[in-house]
């Protein structure tokens, strides 16, 4: 499908055949079996007769995908390409014959996915535990048990463990008691420079030194922050006595009240960790705790009349208190509209009775991904490339699912992107995945997979011989060698310091490769042989001290592209990717500092990420589909590259130490659809960065400067921009003492403030209403404010107001505030939460 779109039905195709409404035909019809495969998986049926016919059509599809690039791989053979076609068709339409017969086959119009429309907030939900939720924060609190304490929640996978702990670790008054918190996922196989690297990054976040230490210098760094600090850390998802052992001795003991949460499937790990003097083993809901869950995850309430809802209560009662399989259960009813279907699940529900459970989930697992239409099913099994407990950013899988073609071109109005972020919301709402992260203005920015369902979803993919999982890899040279056979996808996780792997495929279209090992200086080798039909390559996390393998670097149906450095682009020709549509170059001090020859002719070009000291030409023809550049210096801001550049959304300009170019930012207008700007300079004065009004695009919605040294009073032409809803003024962004607001009606749809790192004494303001949308405000490292401004009082959309590394001066003018909002205005909703909060020092 995706390939007779990009290759042939593109509006700039790269090959223009004769008779372009044959592959018009072909097309339509290929996605009428589609939706004939999706129905026939939603009905579950066992007829042989239904299982041999969803068998060919896959077996068609898959085998027109592979004759029609095995042809296109070969030079100007055209003819030979009219002639596969032909056989394609004559195959399709045999299958359209026999799925005729069957009675089943769909309309002529047929329609894929729903509304995609999401009509609930509801994420990581607990019900019931308050008892248990109050005895452990007690414990937790307890200010006479001084010496440290290692608490331990227990129980099957699915229960609610980790969100259980989330809940503790996100409390406002537990954030307040401890100075320093922390979070690691230990995973069934357990890497301890990785949950070291975690601890290490909670526990310090302003600070890079840790990124490149070696696993011994992480233990005795950590240790060492530690030492003198009330502290809680989460192990989660623990499985050995050595993962703990492996950690512990880092946790220090000063008898302070700190204080160590675990989460484990297994009794005998608590028992080793803690003695079992602090053990809690998580219950399962009660059918009243149980049916309030499936409501709040359940998104279209107004179906749950009498007759939906009698159902879906004999449906919850039959999950016998498992969470998991509750919220699955719900995602899945979500997308029901016919009480008979209804009743079908909860017959299949019936017939599992005997199993245990978890059996029963894998099952119930089953009906939800059936239910999935065919892009999402690809969407749903991709996430298994990524290694359990991994965060999954998510520009990044949206980038890589358009990559692998799971995201439709044709029958939709909306960017490629949106409808991936509509893919990962349906997921979300299936209860598939989970929100793990979201940015301070809402949006998500990271993904996680619960360890069960990865399972599956791996399994299932191996199943449709669709993924390779190597985690092995040699220490010697050919110590290693894997036969990919005809698996498609290849996630490679580096375990060990020296990874060597040979590898051998016809048919791999994505390897995406994670670096488990943390800071390794020793040689990667990787020799590959026949991946000439490879869509995304992910190597950024492996240096080749020698250059590409060979037979990775003629890949002309390249879509997604990651590199660690930019010297690797003297092995690949980049012009010969005709279907490019990400680069990414990884940050190196020793990369080429040009462009890659040959990236301005590229059509489908959408997201250009290069190391920022990489100099970028002129675009020679206007780039319709660009998307995203980094980095541009200033002296590159010129009419000429923005006007070829003309739908860019999201945009880094560097401002160095070289001549101030005359036109500064000034051609930042020409860019009406820039949505996202970030300016980053380096702590000299550049009055070319002076911001003035008339120059940023009126749809600009977020805005970043960093080390820029713009004086506070510059920020009053900022606050006319009219969709600016986030402001980030990072590492001496502005200078200077005061901080004065004067102009009325300001910053109008501002919703976040970030500051960070100022010498900001005074924030005065005289307007009538500063900030009427504001919801959150982040201060850190601010320590000469001392105190908040009174005029926040008035700001009654506040939610939150984060304090990192500031004078307890400030943390307790922002409680006052907080206390001061619900007395004047009723505002319960107002959080405050601080961490590395100083004293100020005696003068």
């Amino acid at each position: 499908m995706r390939t007779l779109e990009l290759q042939f039905l593109h509006p700039q195709p790269r090959v223009i055949l004769t008779n372009k409404e044959q592959i018009k035909s072909l097309h339509d019809k290929l996605d009428r079996l589609l939706v004939y495969l999706e129905e026939s998986e939603k009905k579950a049926t066992n007829w042989e007769e239904m299982k041999e016919v969803t068998n060919k059509i896959r077996g068609v599809s898959a085998k027109a995908e592979d004759d029609i690039e095995a042809e296109l791989l070969k030079d100007h053979h055209y003819h030979k390409l009219e002639k596969t076609l032909q056989r394609v068709v004559h195959d399709v339409e045999e299958l359209m014959q026999i799925t005729r017969n069957t009675n089943h086959f769909p309309s002529n119009n047929p329609t894929v996915g729903g509304s995609y429309q999401r009509t609930s907030d509801v994420e990581d939900a607990m019900v019931g535990h308050s008892e248990e939720l109050d005895a452990v924060k007690s414990q937790l609190l307890h200010h006479s048990l001084k010496q440290r304490q290692v608490m331990a929640m227990v129980g099957m996978g699915g229960i609610g463990k980790t969100t259980f702990v989330k809940r503790i670790y996100d409390d406002p008054i537990v954030t307040s008691h401890f100075q320093l918190r922390a979070w690691t996922t230990m995973s069934q196989v357990h890497n301890k420079a990785q949950a070291l690297y975690d601890l290490c990054r909670c526990i310090m976040p302003m600070s890079s030194t840790f990124n490149n230490k070696m696993e011994g210098d992480l233990e005795v760094q950590l240790r060492q922050s530690l030492l003198g600090q009330r502290y809680l850390i989460v192990v989660d998802d623990i499985w050995t006595t050595k993962a703990w052992d492996d950690i512990q001795r880092c946790f220090p003991n000063d008898e302070n009240g700190s204080r160590i949460l675990l989460t484990t499937r297994d009794r005998e790990i608590a028992l080793y960790a803690n003695s079992g003097q602090y053990c809690y083993n998580m219950r399962f809901l009660n059918p009243c705790e149980g049916w309030d869950l499936f409501y709040q995850k359940f998104l279209a309430k107004e179906f749950l009349n009498n007759e939906f809802e009698k159902i879906g209560r004999n449906i919850v009662q039959k999950c016998q208190g498992l969470p998991l399989t509750i919220v699955v259960l719900a995602g899945l009813l979500s997308t029901i509209k016919s009480v008979d279907e209804w009743e079908n699940v909860e017959r299949t529900i019936n017939s599992l009775l005997s199993l245990n459970l978890s059996e029963q989930f894998s099952r119930i697992f089953n009906l939800s991904y059936n239910s999935l239409h065919s892009d999402l099913k690809g969407c749903f099994l991709y996430l298994g490339l990524f290694h359990e407990d991994c965060e999954i950013p998510i520009k990044r899988l949206i980038r890589l699912w358009i990559a692998e073609g799971f995201v439709g071109t044709m029958s939709h109005n909306k960017r490629l992107e949106e409808i991936g972020r509509d893919y990962l919301q349906d997921l979300i709402d299936r209860s598939l995945i989970m929100v793990h992260r979201r940015s301070f203005d809402g949006k998500i920015k990271s993904c996680k997979m619960h360890d069960l369902l990865h399972e599956l979803c791996t399994s299932k993919a191996k199943i449709e011989n669709l993924l390779y999982l190597e985690t092995e890899g040699s220490s010697d040279r050919f110590g290693r060698f894997i036969q990919l056979g005809d698996s498609r996808w290849l996630s490679l996780k580096v375990a060990i310091p020296a990874f060597h792997l040979v590898i051998a495929s016809e048919e791999c279209r994505s390897i995406l490769c994670f670096n488990m090992a943390l800071n390794c200086d020793r040689e990667w080798y990787l020799l590959a042989n026949s991946f000439k039909k490879l869509r995304v390559l992910d190597l950024s996390k492996i240096n080749f001290a020698r250059g590409m393998p060979p037979d990775i670097t003629d890949l002309v149906f390249l879509r997604y592209l990651a590199l660690a450095s930019s010297k690797l682009l003297n092995y690949i020709p980049v012009w010969k990717n005709w279907n490019l549509q990400t680069l990414i170059i990884s940050e190196d001090d020793n990369g080429s500092r040009k462009s890659p020859d040959g990236i301005w002719e590229l059509p489908q070009l959408r997201h250009l990420e290069l190391y920022h000291q990489v100099s970028i030409d002129l675009p020679k023809v206007v780039q319709q589909n660009l998307q995203t550049l980094y980095w541009l210096s200033t002296l590159e801001c010129t009419m000429e590259v923005f006007l070829r550049i003309p739908n860019v959304k999201e945009l880094g300009i560097i401002a160095g130490d070289e001549a101030s170019p005359p036109q500064g930012l000034n051609n930042l207008c020409c860019l009406s659809h820039l949505e996202k700007l970030k300016v980053q300079g380096s702590y000299h004065p550049a009055s070319h960065l002076r911001p003035q009004a008339t120059i940023y695009p009126q749809n600009l919605k977020e805005l970043t400067f960093v080390r820029t040294l713009i004086p506070w009073e510059d920020m009053n032409c900022i606050s006319v921009l009219p969709n600016l809803e986030v402001l980030k003024l990072r590492n001496f962004a502005c200078v200077g003492s005061e901080w004065e607001l004067i102009e009325e009606g300001g910053f109008q749809q501002l919703k976040v403030l970030l500051i960070s790192l100022t010498n900001l004494k005074e924030w005065k303001a005289n307007v009538g209403s500063p900030f009427p949308k504001l919801e959150c405000l982040l201060l850190r490292n601010c320590f000469e404010l001392k105190e908040m401004p009174e005029w926040i009082e008035d700001i009654i959309t506040l939610r939150l107001i984060k304090l990192e590394y500031c004078y307890a001066s400030l943390v307790g003018s922002a409680q006052r505030i907080k206390e001061e909002q619900l007395d004047n205005y009723g505002n319960d909703m107002l959080d405050v939460i601080d961490s590395n909060t100083r004293q100020e020092p005696l003068v």
